[in-house]
């Protein structure tokens, strides 16, 4: 057990409850709803109703499809990746090598999964995986990812975390872990639900993205399913009442521990209940043969409450949200309702052995029910209007988004001057290593620290003020060097901010390609500073400056690279294409074709 932690053996005080490419694709003449079929009057049966696109896959599926921004990913033949837009059509395929046992997908659409090789390989939005790592055990569930791009993936008595760089950040020996997947708490912490109990009371621990055990808690019932959301975690007891435990953000003196936000002993959840965001505040809990309720998570108050007795199969088959619509669907029956609870339609699934035979069900974002049977065919039909629909895939776009780094909550600016030897280069090749845990922390701290140093220092150059204002500086250009080797090993999208800070303000030709080459080692830019940043430079930098522009050009290859097509249909190709204008010369226009045939190879 790791030894960096404070034995805090916490009762969560829950008040009263004591508890293109594919094989074929094909579209339908009209895309629109078989009105007849859709009647008002009565259930309708999809085995009546006109497909609106129907595709064959390249294998047979192996499990249910996930659900993403542009379509959905299925597993075919077990070991092949692929990815299919809304309307059928293949974008990319991938064999990851081996039997893939665990998928997850992040916001910034990346997937993470594990196979029977006992490796965790990280796939890009394109199809390319990036990297595989050895776990050294046999995964237990899905890897699933925190903040920053930090993958977790656990075994039975173990978990480990992996940065998005696939650099092994720590690994944590445990008790016996309980089926009931780890949860993110608020704050970017952990909940790993244990077997053991106290006086049948779930047993968890709370553990740090660094790998350090923060605390030990004791919750007040049995914990029987659980829900990540925006403010903490909702708690489903085995009673039936649900509750939020969260870490408190604020500046008094209970700030980083864990606490009851608040309960509510009015609904009924179970294991079987799913939980889905219907607004920043607002989350919506569906549970077979119970009242469909959406909460507050803020509050815990209920907002709206009604049953949907359509559905009765605890093993039903999804249960999905788009617009202010609920759609839930079974084996035989598909119903949806908006969230005032007025039922908008309900249809007959179906048959699995009829015209339409089926193994695996999805909902399309889209508004359409699709069905893949491992005869390889999919047949998908348009249920409803989304807004979705007229919103571009995020495939073929990519912008500059303001998203906010978990990282933030530990990283410090200390009080004082860090020594040079606390980030010299025998620091950087121990990080290399990987397995630093904890030391993340005051590494970090000490990045954070000089890099803000250093940023001061540019910003107050051309300032006539008094210097005993000004922190005390002298690091060089060597020692700044030595900081940015450091920051692509943390691989934290707050010090990518960092790196696209400092490109905006930096004037030294030789800290600029720096900065490009620690730009181009992190790859990682969910936001689009670093891109967005580097486009900028390109415009305010001479056409004679060759050293500059090819930094630039190799930046651009190494983001595109590992960000996917968002990246490359959009930013990279208008930044390496504009490096064929007139104005420059054969030296940098080479530079810029080296990239983009580099690209082009990768088939993205």
């Amino acid at each position: 057990m790791n030894k960096m932690y404070t034995k805090t053996y916490k009762l969560i005080m829950f008040l009263s409850i004591f508890v293109a490419n594919t094989s074929f694709c094909y579209a339908a003449s009209s895309s629109s709803v078989n009105e007849k079929a859709l009647s008002s009057q009565g259930i309708s049966k999809i085995d009546d109703m006109d497909r609106s696109w129907f595709s064959v896959l390249s294998g047979s599926p192996s499990s249910s499809p996930v659900q993403t921004n542009f379509g959905f990913l299925i597993v075919e033949d077990s070991k092949f990746l692929s990815s299919y837009s809304r309307a059928g059509q293949r974008l990319w395929q991938t064999n990851t090598g081996a039997k893939i046992k665990g998928i997850t997908f992040s916001e910034t659409e990346f997937i993470a999964l594990t196979n029977q090789k006992n490796q965790l390989q990280l796939v890009n939005p394109s199809g390319l995986i990036l990297w595989s790592k050895p776990l050294g055990f046999e995964s237990f569930s899905e890897p699933f990812f925190g903040f920053d791009g930090r993958i977790f993936v656990r075994s039975k008595t173990q978990i480990s975390c992996f940065g998005i760089n696939g650099l092994q950040k720590w690994t944590l020996l445990t008790e016996s872990q309980q089926n009931l997947n780890p949860e993110l708490l608020n704050d970017g912490s952990i909940i790993v639900f244990l077997e053991k109990t106290h006086d049948g009371k779930t047993c968890a621990l709370r553990i740090s993205p660094f790998g350090n055990i923060l605390e030990e808690i004791v919750f007040q019932g049995k914990v029987v399913n659980a829900f990540t959301c925006t403010d903490g975690i909702i708690l489903v007891f085995s009673t039936g009442e649900i509750g939020m435990c969260a870490i408190k953000t604020s500046t008094d003196k209970e700030n980083g521990l864990i606490y009851s936000k608040w309960i509510n002993k009015e609904v009924k959840c179970n294991e079987f209940s799913r939980s889905r965001k219907i607004s920043s505040k607002d989350y919506g809990i569906f549970t077979p043969n119970q009242n469909f309720i959406i909460i507050n998570t803020e509050k815990g108050t209920v907002k709206k409450s009604f049953r949907i007795p359509e559905i009765t199969d605890n093993n039903y088959l999804y249960f999905e949200t788009v617009d202010d619509k609920i759609i839930v669907a079974q084996s035989s029956d598909f119903v949806i309702y908006n969230t005032s609870g007025k039922k908008l339609k309900q249809l007959q699934m179906p048959s699995k052995s009829g015209k339409y035979r089926w193994d695996y069900a999805c909902f399309i974002n889209s508004g359409f029910a699709t069905f893949l049977s491992k005869d390889w065919t999919v047949n998908s039909f348009k249920i409803i209007s989304t807004s979705k629909e007229k919103i571009s895939p995020t495939f073929s776009y990519y912008q500059s988004k303001n998203i906010e780094s978990g990282y933030k909550a530990y990283i410090k600016n200390l009080d004082y001057k860090p020594e040079k030897s606390s980030f010299s280069p025998e620091v950087c090749r121990t990080l290399k290593k990987g397995n630093f845990g904890q030391k993340e922390v005051d590494i970090s701290n000490i990045v954070n620290t000089v890099i803000n140093s250093y940023f001061e220092n540019k910003m107050t150059e051309t300032v006539n003020r008094n210097p005993f204002e000004l922190v005390s500086i002298d690091y060089n250009l060597t020692d700044i060097e030595n900081v940015l080797n450091i920051v692509p090993l943390l691989q934290s999208h707050y010090f990518q901010q960092k790196v696209a800070l400092l490109l905006s303000v930096e004037t030294d030709k030789t800290m600029i390609v720096k900065l490009l080459k620690t730009a181009g080692s992190c790859g990682y830019d969910p936001g689009g500073e670093l891109l967005l940043q580097i486009e900028i430079l390109v415009k305010h930098t001479s056409p004679k400056d060759h050293m500059i522009l090819a930094a630039t050009a190799d930046a651009v290859y190494e983001i595109c690279r590992f960000m996917g097509r968002p990246a490359l249909l959009s930013k990279g190709k208008q930044i390496l294409n504009g490096m064929f204008f007139p104005q420059y010369d054969e030296t940098t226009k080479k530079a810029a074709r080296n990239a983009m045939q580099k690209l082009a190879q990768l088939n993205m």
